[in-house]
Order: structure tokens, then C-alpha cells, then sequence
């Protein structure tokens, strides 16, 4: 028997965003621990943050916005990028929930 309580809830959660006056159905993915890794090896690159690469991933696999295709979603305008990244974590957010810092001679 699995422990339910440890497992994501495996559900698409639904949001409203509104555009130009104009309401669209958003449904971001609940992420696993191993779905943040994954976004994490895009996002860290070197020294510092791979920011286009991080969000393509974010788009492509936690954001379905119907009947947007993956390269659609690519084409997104600055607005609604804007909206539905507050919808899921944000880079520094996600550096945090993974415990990453910054290295000391960084400080």
C-alpha cells in the first residue's frame, strides 16, 4: 500500500488569466520533486541562470493553455508570459525549494 500523502496529487490545476480584457483558461501541471530537477538542470548553467531555457521547460511540460500547441506557447506576448509565470515557480523560487545558495566567495 502507497502512502498517498507523499505522492503529488497528479492533477492539472485550472486558473483564469485575463489578457487585454479578455479571459483564458490556463491549467498548470502539479510538479514532482523530479519535475523540479529537471527544470533546475535547464535553469543552472555554469556560473549563473539559463532563464530561456528554465521557462521553455516550464511552458513545454507544467503549462497547458487549450488548444495552444508546445511551439505556440513559445510565441506567447509579453502579457501573458507575465501572467502565467506567476502561476508556477519562479527561478529564485525554485533555486530556494531546492536549497541551492550562493557560494561564499559570491556573498
Amino acid at each position: 500500500m502507497t502512502n498517498n500523502s507523499l505522492l503529488k496529487a497528479n492533477q492539472l490545476k485550472k486558473h483564469e488569466i485575463e489578457i487585454s480584457g479578455k479571459k483564458h483558461e490556463v491549467f498548470v501541471k502539479d510538479v514532482t520533486f523530479l519535475d523540479m530537477q529537471m527544470a533546475a538542470q535547464r535553469l543552472m548553467k555554469g556560473e549563473g541562470m539559463d532563464l530561456p531555457s528554465y521557462w521553455k521547460y516550464v511552458f513545454s511540460h507544467w503549462v497547458d493553455i487549450p488548444p495552444l500547441t508546445v511551439e505556440e506557447k513559445m510565441m506567447l506576448s509579453p502579457a501573458a508570459g507575465k501572467a502565467i509565470s506567476e502561476l508556477v515557480p519562479s527561478p529564485e523560487e525554485m533555486v530556494e525549494m531546492l536549497g541551492f545558495s550562493k557560494a561564499e566567495s559570491d556573498l
